[in-house]
């Protein structure tokens, strides 16, 4: 993380994040001066930011701040600049899929609100729908993540089924695109007789979108459910 960290320009600690009349704060400051990816540190949250001149997203809370002057927009990069950021989203309670098409990629099955539970030391990175699992990244556009995910499944009919699965952003919901990061195993015969799953793979996320893992029945059309589920996501630049 040096090395990443060496080439952007560290500016003064300043006290506070928000204030638009306030020389100490971090919206004051002018940012036509600044280079892209610049990296500031404010006292009152004991978080970093990070300037990206490109952006216009909407503001939002401490998260995505915009300047009293300037072009871009300051993103929460976390409580300590050196360190690697994660995210960890658990399934709570078992799901079921419903209304599968052979071959085609779905979203993990919903459940109601709790399903799902986000855990991570830098909560204002992500937004968890905790009915479907869906993390939504607000961080600065063009970071890299990499999402991995471990899922104990089982078939809901008395069956072998090939079910296979993969962290998405969302483009192979509803195709049937081969997508070589997954990760494909045999059921067995046996309902509600889970089996382990693990397959990771990287994304360059950009500010609003969101992550979670897919599923799909290679064989049939016979529903699965999932057990366990762990999605364990690290930045890595």
């Amino acid at each position: 993380m040096t090395d990443r960290l060496g080439r952007l320009r560290h500016l003064a600690a300043r006290a506070v994040l928000l204030g638009t009349g306030d020389g100490d704060s971090l919206q004051n400051i002018n940012t036509n001066k600044l280079n892209d990816g610049a990296i500031c540190y404010v006292v009152e949250l004991a978080a970093y930011y990070q300037l990206d001149k490109a952006s216009t997203s909407t503001p939002v809370g401490n998260v995505i701040v915009a300047p009293v002057a300037g072009p871009g927009r300051w993103f929460y990069f976390g409580s300590n600049a050196d360190s690697e950021l994660f995210a960890v989203v658990r399934l709570t309670t078992p799901v079921t899929s419903a209304n599968l098409t052979q071959n085609t990629w779905v979203n993990t099955p919903a459940g109601a609100g709790g399903t799902y539970l986000l855990e991570t030391p830098d909560a204002g990175l992500w937004t968890l729908d905790t009915a479907t699992g869906l993390l939504t990244y607000n961080g600065r556009t063009g970071s890299w993540w990499e999402a991995q995910v471990s899922a104990s499944i089982s078939t809901q009919n008395a069956a072998i089924n090939d079910f296979e699965m993969v962290p998405d952003t969302g483009p192979l919901v509803g195709l049937t695109t081969d997508d070589f990061h997954s990760q494909i195993d045999s059921s067995s015969a046996v309902v509600d007789d889970p089996h382990s799953m693990t397959a990771s793979r990287p994304f360059q996320l950009t500010n609003a979108q969101a992550v979670r893992p897919i599923f799909r029945n290679v064989t049939g059309t016979d529903n699965f459910r999932v057990h366990r589920l762990t999605m364990f996501l690290t930045r890595l630049q």
